[in-house]
């Protein structure tokens, strides 16, 4: 079993990196960050900052659980998503088996208290213009979900660059195996 995790900042490509993997090494299970939320009124997500946001909204603690700890220790994984439109945690269970590549990607995946668990990390490193633009072409994330609400979708940005100056202050690219351009990976 190899656990790799692909972080990066909002909009930087993670997902199109991880989607050419599963593309050149088909079988690879992912797992996505943004299945692990807090369900939480999204108006009140909206107001939070950064740090606050992060704290109470991730559920970095049900990913240890669910994914982590098992696939580490031999056995299957079986997680629930979070569901952004009807803002809950699904009772139906994804399961991933504990060998061949399990890529967890997403915002946040080398979050410190994660780290232990991995093979290798890449951080996917993107301009900011490059990630903006993106980010403002999104739809059903909590970008989007926030915008949505404060009736501005460039709150969606504000939002964006905000999580991503955090991100980079408290874990950026601190024992990252491995860092990718991201400003020419484009979804197909």
């Amino acid at each position: 079993l190899t656990i790799v995790a692909i972080d990066g900042c909002s909009g930087s490509g993670k997902t199109t990196l991880t989607n050419a993997i599963v593309d050149e090494w088909p079988g690879t299970a992912v797992v996505h960050i943004d299945y692990f939320y807090h369900p939480m009124d999204l108006s009140e997500m909206a107001a939070l900052g950064p740090a606050e946001g992060f704290h109470r909204a991730y559920d970095w603690q049900r990913l240890c659980a669910e994914v982590l700890i098992p696939l580490v220790d031999g056995a299957p994984a079986r997680y629930r998503s979070y569901d952004w439109g009807a803002n809950v945690v699904g009772v139906e269970r994804t399961e991933v088996s504990p060998r061949g590549l399990v890529v967890v990607e997403g915002v946040y995946a080398l979050y410190e208290e994660l780290r232990g668990y991995y093979s290798a990390s890449v951080f996917v490193d993107t301009p900011a213009d490059v990630r903006r633009k993106r980010c403002l072409e999104r739809t059903g994330d909590e970008f989007f979900a926030c915008s949505v609400l404060a009736g501005d979708e460039h709150s969606r940005v504000g939002r964006c660059d905000s999580i991503d100056s955090l991100h980079h202050v408290e874990d950026g690219l601190r024992g990252t195996d491995d860092l990718v351009p991201g400003a020419n990976l484009t979804p197909e």
